[in-house]
C-alpha cells in the first residue's frame, strides 16, 4: 500500500491531491515479448523504412525529439517524448555515449526485435547483441501563423553509432555507443529569449563572448557554484535549446579535448560570459565570468511523472561552465554615497579672483 503525491502541490493545488493505492511488485524467471504479429513481410534483402510520426503531447517551444534507429535490415523513425543524454561529454569522464528514452507503448517492429536479442544474449560471453546507429534530431515542426507558413527548423543532431540496448522495459530504453558526432545546422546566431513565468524572480540573461562571435541567451535556470569550496568558480545554465550555433561548437569542441581531471586543457577555447539578473529592462545584478570552458553538457527533458502526459514536458539543454576569473557586478554600488556639494570654497574664489589681475600686480602675504 503506498499513497500517490504531487509532491508539494498536492497539498496547495485545487487540481491535484493524493491517491491511496494498491502497490505489487513480481518477480519473474523471464520475459519474452510477443511479435508474431509485428514484423512487417519484406523480402530477404530488401530494407524497410518506416516513419510513425510525432506523437500527440505538448513539448515546450514545440520542440520535438525524433530518433531514426538503422539497422542492417531496416530503419524506423519515431517520436520519444522524454530523451536524456546520459553519457559523452562529461570533462572528468568522456566515457561511452549513450542515452535514454521513453516513449509511448506502440509496436516498433526493428527495436522490439532488437531489445529482444539483447535479452536473449544478456550475461553470455559467447553471444552478441545486434549493433545499430541512431540518428537524433531536435526539430520544430513546419506551423501555420496566419496566412504565413513556417518551415520546419532543425535546431540539433546528435549522430550515436555503433549502439546496443543496455536495459528495456515497455517504453524506458537505455542505449550504450560507441561514438558520438554531433550535428550542428548553418543557422544564424540570433539572440534567444524565452517567456516562462518567473514569479517574483529575475531573469537571467547570459551573454558569450566567443572568438567567432557574441550569443545572447535567456535561461530560465542560473545556478551559481560554491565560490569558497572550488578554487574555480562554476555555474549552471539551463534551457530549452535555441539557435545558438556559436556555444554547441563550442560544446562539441571540449567533447573533442577529451577527458581530463580539472582544469582548462591546452586546445580548449577560452570565452567571457556576463550574467545580466534583469527585472524588465532593470539590471539588479550581474556577474562577469572570464576564461571559461564547459566542463559537461547534458539534454534532457524536464517532465513531472504522470502529469506532464496532460500538461506538457520540455527538452531542455543543460550547460556546466567552469572559469579562471569571476567579477560580481552591482549596478547599485554607490548610487546611494552622500553627494558633495557644488560649492566653491574661499581659497579656490581668492585664486581665482587673483588670476584676474592685470600685470603689476601681486598678492603678498603678511
Amino acid at each position: 500500500m503506498t499513497t500517490q503525491t504531487d509532491d508539494y502541490e498536492s497539498y496547495h493545488a485545487a487540481n491535484s491531491g493524493f491517491a491511496i493505492v494498491n502497490s505489487i511488485e513480481f518477480n519473474c524467471g523471464g520475459v519474452s515479448i510477443n511479435q508474431e504479429e509485428n514484423f512487417p513481410s519484406v523480402r530477404p534483402g530488401e530494407r524497410i523504412f518506416t516513419d510513425y510520426g510525432a506523437l500527440p503531447f505538448k513539448q515546450a517551444n514545440d520542440l520535438r525529439t525524433f530518433l531514426t534507429f538503422d539497422f542492417d535490415n531496416g530503419a524506423e523513425k519515431i517520436e520519444s517524448v522524454i530523451f536524456t543524454s546520459t553519457g559523452g561529454y562529461s570533462e572528468e569522464d568522456i566515457g561511452t555515449p549513450s542515452f535514454q528514452i521513453i516513449t509511448a507503448v506502440l509496436p516498433h517492429p526493428l527495436i522490439d526485435n532488437a531489445i529482444m536479442k539483447s535479452q536473449k544474449v544478456g550475461g553470455l560471453a559467447t553471444s552478441f547483441n545486434e549493433d545499430f546507429d541512431v540518428n537524433v534530431e531536435f526539430v520544430i515542426p513546419e506551423k501555420q501563423s496566419g496566412l504565413t507558413t513556417i518551415s520546419e527548423q532543425k535546431i540539433r543532431g546528435l549522430e550515436y553509432e555503433d549502439c546496443i540496448v543496455g536495459f528495456a522495459t515497455a517504453e524506458i530504453l537505455d542505449v550504450e555507443c560507441s561514438g558520438l558526432s554531433p550535428e550542428n545546422p548553418n543557422n544564424e546566431p540570433k539572440p534567444v529569449t524565452v517567456d516562462y513565468n518567473m514569479g517574483t524572480g529575475p531573469r537571467a540573461v547570459a551573454t558569450f563572448s566567443f572568438d567567432k562571435g557574441t550569443e545572447v541567451v535567456e535561461f530560465p535556470e542560473f545556478y551559481q557554484g560554491n565560490l569558497i569550496a572550488r578554487a574555480n568558480p562554476t555555474f549552471e545554465l539551463v534551457g530549452v535549446p535555441g539557435v545558438t550555433p556559436l556555444l554547441y561548437d563550442v560544446v562539441d569542441n571540449a567533447r573533442k579535448a577529451g577527458a581530463q581531471t580539472t582544469g582548462v586543457s591546452s586546445i580548449d577555447e577560452l570565452f567571457d560570459v556576463k550574467i545580466d539578473l534583469m527585472y524588465g529592462d532593470i539590471l539588479a545584478r550581474g556577474y562577469d565570468y572570464s576564461s571559461c570552458h564547459v566542463t559537461d553538457y547534458i539534454l534532457k527533458t524536464e517532465h513531472d511523472l504522470e502529469e506532464s502526459f496532460y500538461k506538457g514536458f520540455a527538452l531542455t539543454n543543460e550547460f556546466h561552465f567552469e572559469c579562471l576569473g569571476y567579477s560580481p557586478i552591482d549596478p547599485h554600488l554607490g548610487m546611494h554615497d552622500a553627494k558633495k556639494g557644488d560649492v566653491e570654497s574661499s581659497k579656490d574664489y581668492q585664486k581665482r579672483q587673483r588670476s584676474t589681475w592685470g600685470p603689476g600686480f601681486e598678492y603678498i602675504p603678511k
